[in-house]
């Protein structure tokens, strides 16, 4: 992932008011603070008084311009001396060529993301090595790009070189980007929220690790026409913040698929809409490999939740009051006082409603026979998940085995975590034969097999 700079030192104006400028420092790593200063007064920035519009800054710093949006005042102001230092939290910054006068010009239609695990995910042959007159040369051949349609907008997976030179040496890196042709122009949190998530799971879907966000680059439809002008580099807080524990590339041979393994142009829209489909039941399953999710106690409470999420996503037909139900509703109400009817209908209004063990085992089913050797023994597994599900969400008093056994937990929240992924692969056109030979192919998977019946003899 590339990090922001670490500031950015030049002079700011409010984009209403550009007469009037002053010094400041923009830092884009944790904290996405605009510091300026100057005299609070006449002579230097206006004061602060209601009304004061902080919401579109421009600036100007080492040949950059600079538009930040939405800024706002935290709760303190730091003086110094007789001039003052005023903050400013900046959530979104963009940084190009050129300035964004209004909300209206930070939409964009044209979009270029890198996003971790790309390249490997890619899995193809780029550079063969030649020998001629005893020389070894290297040919790098650029892979054609894969496209696919949905709704309208363009996606593209391209690939090139990447040069890095310096006064001695030089260094070209393989580097892949998500492209994309929005068919109207979004907002930055739109376009990251419906085109980089989505995809971004499904790396984290083959790959069995989290893809961070990268570098997200976009063009304003109005500079298009330009190319040393069209691309904004965008910082947005939170989602270019480091996180401690650093996410390891993955390696080709150990992916569920790779992009040779599928057909970009079918499988990416058939993604999209299993995504809008499954809404946050997605962002709880690929939560667990959040680098920041530590506590398995979440984890298993977040992989639990996207269970119960998923299967009624994909079962919208199951809670269903059938007539059969309604028929048998009315002879037991009909059946007991009419002093207590209101009560027992009450009790009752959810009663036709699948339980979590019954999802899990529907899931179970769905998934199919690459799912048997993490369940072990079903009636058992249920039972597992279910207690330690109701555990979590209700905090009992009596505790549940594995509540005190971290490592046991750990592992029951896998399997969760491998069901679910396998029903996912078949939502996606895989075969039971083809996800049989993914979990024979994937060493965490095949790990996490053979420990089990030791592991967590509870569940065999």
């Amino acid at each position: 992932m590339n990090k922001p700079d670490d500031s950015f030192e030049g002079e700011w104006w409010q984009a209403a008011n550009p007469e009037l400028r002053i010094g400041g420092i923009l830092e884009l790593c944790d904290k996405f603070e605009l510091r300026l200063w100057g005299t609070i007064g006449d002579k230097g920035f206006p004061p602060l008084k209601a009304g004061f519009d902080s919401q579109i800054f421009h600036g100007q710093s080492l040949g950059n311009s600079l538009t930040l949006f939405d800024g706002h005042l935290p709760s303190t102001r730091v003086s110094s001396g007789g001039g003052s230092v005023v903050l400013f939290r900046i959530p979104l910054a963009f940084i190009g060529s050129y300035w964004l006068d209004d909300k209206e010009e930070a939409k964009f239609d044209r979009v270029c993301a890198n996003i971790d695990n790309l390249v490997e995910w890619s899995n193809q042959r780029r550079m063969v090595g030649r020998h001629p007159t005893g020389k070894t040369v290297l040919e790098y051949t650029r892979p054609d790009p894969a496209v696919a349609t949905i709704d309208g907008t363009t996606i593209t997976l391209s690939e090139g070189l990447a040069t890095r030179e310096r006064i001695y040496s030089a260094q070209w890196d393989v580097e892949a980007n998500l492209n994309l042709e929005l068919a109207t122009p979004e907002d930055v949190h739109e376009i990251d929220y419906k085109y980089i998530r989505p995809f971004r799971y499904l790396l984290n879907l083959a790959t069995g690790s989290a893809s961070a966000a990268g570098r997200l680059r976009v063009a304003n439809p109005a500079h298009l026409d330009d190319p040393s002008l069209r691309w904004l580099d965008t910082y947005v807080y939170g989602r270019n913040r480091p996180v401690a524990k650093a996410i390891e590339p993955s390696l080709s041979a150990n992916m569920l698929f790779t992009l040779q393994d599928i057909d970009f142009a079918k499988v990416v829209p058939r993604w999209y809409q299993l995504v809008e489909q499954l809404g946050i039941a997605c962002d709880l399953l690929f939560s667990i490999n959040a680098p920041e999710n530590i506590f398995v106690g979440n984890q298993m409470f977040n992989v639990a939740s996207a269970a119960e999420g998923i299967h009624q996503r994909l079962y919208p037909e199951a809670d269903k009051k059938s007539p059969e139900y309604k028929r048998r509703l009315n002879e037991i109400l009909s059946a007991v006082p009419e002093a207590h009817s209101s009560w027992l209908k009450a009790s009752l209004q959810s009663s036709h409603r699948l339980t979590f063990a019954q999802r899990l085992d529907q899931l179970i089913d769905r998934a199919g026979s690459a799912v048997h050797p993490f369940v072990g023994d079903r009636a058992k597994w249920i039972k597992c998940v279910k207690d330690i599900r109701n555990q979590i969400a209700h905090a009992l008093r009596e505790r549940y085995s594995f509540e005190t056994d971290v490592v046991k937990l750990a592992w029951l929240t896998a399997t969760v975590d491998v069901l679910l992924r396998i029903v996912l692969l078949r939502e996606l056109g895989f075969s039971d034969a083809e996800c049989v030979t993914m979990a024979d192919k994937n060493r965490q998977w095949t790990h996490l097999k053979r420990i089990l019946p030791a592991e967590v003899p509870e569940i065999f």
